[in-house]
């Protein structure tokens, strides 16, 4: 990492901790009793409904907890377009709402994420968190996340499990589970889901992990972004704390994702984020007990999503790394992405037990890559990824009963873990 680009991230991180004390300054001056903080991050493409998930919000805080205290906080980019003064309820008796734009450097969700971990610590409360673009929030949601927390008082998160169409959750179904549920046993069945709370215990761990990082190209260049979620279901994993999932609901996001460079850009934040907690928590994965990965079938929406969308974002993009893949997958792997380049879209498929091996070959390359190429390592598994989608996709319409969606993640996942074992010996002989 070169000077000029750590004195970015310091710049970044020195206007957060300028802008955590204003926000602190004003919360104090108010005398706020907040047994839980409630964070809700906003953006451009959450504008139109923000102002719906605050309100049902506050139903069912006034519904289910009228004799606890809450803070409410919307937190955002300036540039989103959204009116702060416009968009909070009323004030509660119990509910105390204030609202606030992010300073215009700290872009991404993972800035509004952090300050409402670090606020929640300060007042040593609970956390929860909302996402701004769900566009069909229910306040019953707000028990399912608090009620665990009140139950056992520390040592708890919760991740729910969420009724979810395969187009809304591609990276979960293709990645994050399959890669969590190898390395360490187990995983939560939506580890990217925004939707999560934390006891007050949990926070104060997760706020001073966070700040051990946050002068790193890792947290600036994906867990400040997409990567967020991602990394705070990793951490959990990593804690020792209990890992809840009730059981939430349908749940559907306010747009379908679109593969475009604002899709890609998202994707290599999330890959980034896990890939780097990974290389990092090798301690905390490489002897674990692997497990069998426990079933939890659900029906889902059929896919509506594009297979051929992404099979053609694959071969878009695919040319501009290839030269750096080569050197990354193993010799007989790389012939046969190739003949997926050169051949026709619609008759391209790249199976889970590649896709496992592609992955574990990546993040060999990418631990053992100085900070300046890690980069250039997560443009270049973007393409192969939407391949694997785009496969994915395809297994589902070829399949009779579209509606099991379950048993190809669970085939996914169950590849990551066989190939594992050989992962982990290759990382052993890596030096770190």
């Amino acid at each position: 990492m070169n000077e000029k680009t750590t004195n970015v991230y310091e710049a970044d991180n020195l206007d957060y901790h300028h802008q955590l004390s204003e926000i602190l300054n004003k919360l104090d001056g108010l005398n706020i009793l907040a047994e839980v903080v409630i964070g809700v991050p906003f953006s451009r493409e959450s504008e139109e409904t923000v102002q719906s998930t605050l309100v049902k919000i506050q139903e069912g805080l006034e519904k289910y907890y009228p004799d606890k205290h809450f803070l409410l906080i919307a937190l955002g980019e300036s540039c989103s377009g959204v009116q702060i003064n416009n968009i909070l309820p009323p004030k509660v008796e119990n509910i105390e709402f204030h609202g606030f734009h992010k300073y215009k450097n700290l872009i991404g969700k993972g800035w509004s994420m952090r300050m409402f971990v670090d606020i929640a610590n300060h007042f040593n409360s609970h956390a929860v968190f909302f996402d701004a673009d769900v566009s069909n929030i229910e306040y019953e949601w707000i028990k399912i996340l608090l009620e665990p927390l009140f139950i056992k008082g520390k040592q708890c998160c919760v991740i729910p499990t969420v009724h979810r169409g395969a187009h809304d959750a591609e990276t979960t179904n293709n990645l994050a589970f399959p890669l969590l549920s190898a390395l360490y046993g187990k995983a939560p069945r939506h580890p990217l889901g925004g939707l999560r709370s934390f006891t007050s215990d949990v926070v104060k761990e997760l706020a001073s992990f966070t700040d051990t990082i946050s002068n790193t190209s890792w947290f600036s260049e994906s867990v400040s972004g997409y990567g967020i979620d991602i990394f705070y279901t990793i951490f959990s994993l990593k804690s020792g704390a209990t890992i809840e999932e009730p059981y939430l609901g349908y749940i559907s996001h306010s747009s379908l994702p679109v593969v475009d460079n604002g899709y890609k850009k998202a994707i290599t934040q999330i890959v980034g984020s896990m890939f780097g907690f990974v290389e990092m928590d090798h301690a905390g994965w490489n002897l674990v007990q692997m497990e069998e990965i426990t079933e939890k079938i659900e029906t889902l929406f059929p896919p509506d999503a594009d297979a051929l969308a992404y099979l053609m974002a694959f071969k878009d993009n695919f040319l501009d790394n290839s030269t750096l893949t080569r050197k990354i997958v193993r010799p007989e792997i790389f012939p046969e992405i190739e003949h997926h380049y050169r051949a026709d879209a619609k008759n391209i498929y790249l199976s889970p037990n590649t896709w496992a091996k592609i992955v574990y070959d990546f993040i060999l390359y990418f631990h053992q890559a100085v900070s300046e190429e890690k980069r250039n390592i997560l443009e270049a598994i973007f393409p192969i990824y939407c391949l694997r989608v785009g496969s994915f996709f395809r297994e589902l319409q070829a399949d009779a009963d579209i509606l099991n969606i379950e048993n190809v993640v669970k085939l996914t996942a169950q590849n990551f873990k066989t190939n594992s074992t050989n992962f982990i010996n290759d990382w052993k002989k890596l030096k770190h």
